[in-house]
């Protein structure tokens, strides 16, 4: 049970009195660590922009327990997965996971997002949208992120 979960607080007090907690955060290493995992996109290493986004999303007050699951960036490498592809598969997971986790996380709050994404999300903090055509938007966008530049707060 992730301590997000406010919707089963009374589940959760029955559990916590019979099972033992341990606490296990997001660790971005991971990915490094993952037999067949890809650790990078387009020259982005996923355990970098991983560690930036926790550093943005504490930096706008998202406190460690909420953090971006490591799982949300894992993708196996295949014979048949190539470079577009991979990075059309990256950029899925955040349209698809980890925009609207944030979105969740600073309540709507368009400019916080903007902080936290960058060029992932317009001015209005409204989720871009990468066609596939050419994949040097998003990956500028993850390479901003990654050197703390454009939104960063």
């Amino acid at each position: 049970m992730n301590t997000a979960d406010k919707s089963v607080s009374l589940l959760d007090i029955a559990i916590r009195r019979r099972f033992a907690f341990i606490a296990t955060s997001p660790h971005p290493d991971f990915m490094n660590w993952g037999r067949g995992l890809v650790k990078e996109v387009g020259g982005v290493q996923l355990h970098v922009l991983l560690t930036r986004l926790h550093d943005r999303l504490f930096k706008v007050g998202v406190l460690p327990d909420r953090f971006i699951g490591h799982s949300l960036l894992w993708l196996r490498r295949h014979p048949e997965l190539d470079g577009g592809a991979t990075i059309v598969a990256i950029a899925e997971h955040f349209r698809l996971d980890i925009i609207p986790l944030v979105e969740e996380y600073c309540f709507s709050n368009r400019s916080q997002m903007k902080l936290v994404l960058g060029k992932l999300v317009d001015d209005r903090g409204q989720p871009r949208v990468f066609d596939g055509d050419s994949d040097v938007p998003f990956l500028e966008a993850l390479r901003e992120i990654c050197e703390g530049k454009a939104g960063s707060p």
